[in-house]
């Protein structure tokens, strides 16, 4: 069964938003980001990878939406 809550739907949602994001599009990649990372935390817990990836696309988001530097990584 496939729909909005399968891990291949979420995986698809942050994969668009990743695209958008890559565009700089920050609001509509933060809303997408955030969606995607709402029910990835529901459906694949907490500590999954893909919910994490959701919520850094998101973070980095919210950090261009406010005019700071993302984090580095390093």
């Amino acid at each position: 069964v496939r729909g909005d809550d399968h891990p291949d739907t979420i995986a698809a949602r942050i994969s668009l938003a990743m695209c958008v994001k890559a565009q700089r599009r920050w609001r509509e990649a933060e809303a997408l980001f955030s969606a995607a990372r709402e029910v990835a935390h529901r459906v694949l817990g907490e500590h999954h990878w893909q919910t994490g990836k959701a919520q850094a696309g998101w973070q980095h988001c919210l950090e261009k939406l406010q005019g700071k530097s993302p984090r580095s990584k390093w």
